[in-house]
This record gives structure tokens, C-alpha cells and sequence, in this order.
């Protein structure tokens, strides 16, 4: 889910049809059961706008981050914290992703000019 800030952003820029693109990290695996939910809830907060393309990948997790969530009372986000495999991400595979995807919604992008 969308924290604050991205969720105040989303608001003022998805609006009246505007093109956008969503690019997003996260530090669950991609083929993670969690993950298309909360994937969804980034869609929903930019329904307001033309979805250009949307993009993610796994990203490594902050220490802080996994320190914060390994003592919190929600046993799911212990259980994540546990479970966490993010480190090192996004690898290269990733990143190479991540070009390709940019080089083709820019494309896209033009193309529709």
C-alpha cells in the first residue's frame, strides 16, 4: 500500500487522465502471495490517470526497516522480516529489467505524440 507521501503524490498528479508510470521497489519476492494486493493498491491510487506502464521489482529491504518489523506484535510482519531474501536486490537481472521496461514506455511515449 501507498505510504502517505506517495499516496498525496498519486492524488495530485493521477488526475484527468494524465499519463503516468508507476515504478515501484519492494522488498517481497515477485512471485511473493502478498504482493499482488498490495501491487493492486498502487494501481487504485492512480486510477485518476493513464496508466503508461507499470513496473516492479524487488529491492533490498533496509536494516531499519527488517529491525522495525522483527519486533513489531503483527506475526505477519515478523514472519516477513524472518523470511527476508532481499538482500543484494535489485541483481542484475533486475536492473536489466528495469532498462528494458524504461526503454520501451519511453518509446511508447513518443510514439503516441
Amino acid at each position: 500500500m501507498p505510504d502517505k507521501k506517495t499516496a498525496k503524490l498519486l492524488n495530485k498528479h493521477c488526475v484527468n487522465g494524465r499519463k503516468v508510470v508507476l515504478f515501484i521497489t519492494h522488498a517481497s519476492p515477485e512471485d511473493g502471495p502478498d504482493l499482488p494486493p498490495w501491487l493492486e493498491k498502487f494501481r487504485q491510487a492512480a486510477r485518476g490517470a493513464e496508466l503508461a506502464g507499470f513496473f516492479h521489482c524487488q529491492g533490498e529491504m533496509a536494516k531499519g526497516v527488517k529491525r522495525m518489523m522483527s519486533i513489531l506484535p503483527n506475526a505477519k510482519f515478523r514472519m516477513w522480516a524472518r523470511m527476508d531474501n532481499s538482500q543484494g536486490q535489485p541483481d542484475q537481472a533486475r536492473l536489466d529489467r528495469a532498462r528494458a521496461f524504461s526503454r520501451d514506455v519511453m518509446k511508447k511515449l513518443h510514439d503516441a505524440k
